[in-house]
């Protein structure tokens, strides 16, 4: 196996042992091990544009990007009820874990105006029976 220098940023190649800037679709590039791997390492997740292994996916306004525990890759939506936590990036089983509620499939610090937090943290337009908006 090649050890390919980081400058310019290479990374080595299984199939033919060459060093390469970008591995080849269905692979990714493993920063840490300077490879093409088939799968991420775990606690890293597969970004498909450019084929890399990331610790945090990719975030802006317009395109944002999560890490899906689920499936290990940077998606739009997150997968299995999963709430998208945007400053970390990332798709999350629950908001309360953070000390947040969820809005639309996603965490956020308070509810919009006109929704109420319900006991499981989640924002409802109508508070619970027996209960106060």
């Amino acid at each position: 196996m090649p050890i390919c220098p980081t400058f310019p940023n290479l990374f080595g190649e299984t199939t033919n042992f060459t060093c390469v800037s970008s591995c080849a679709s269905g692979t990714y590039a493993d920063t840490n091990a300077r490879l093409c791997v088939s799968s991420c390492p775990t606690s890293t997740y597969q970004l498909t544009s450019p084929n890399l292994c990331v610790s945090v996916c990719p975030f802006d306004e317009i395109n944002p990007l999560y890490g899906d525990p689920n499936n290990g890759q940077c998606v739009a939506t997150c997968t299995n009820n999963y709430f998208r936590y945007n400053t970390l990036s990332i798709c999350v089983a629950t908001c309360q874990t953070y000390s947040l509620l969820a809005y639309n499939m996603t965490c956020v610090k308070l509810c919009p105006s006109g929704f109420y937090a319900n006991s499981s943290g989640i924002c409802v337009a109508t508070c619970p029976s027996n209960t106060y908006g």
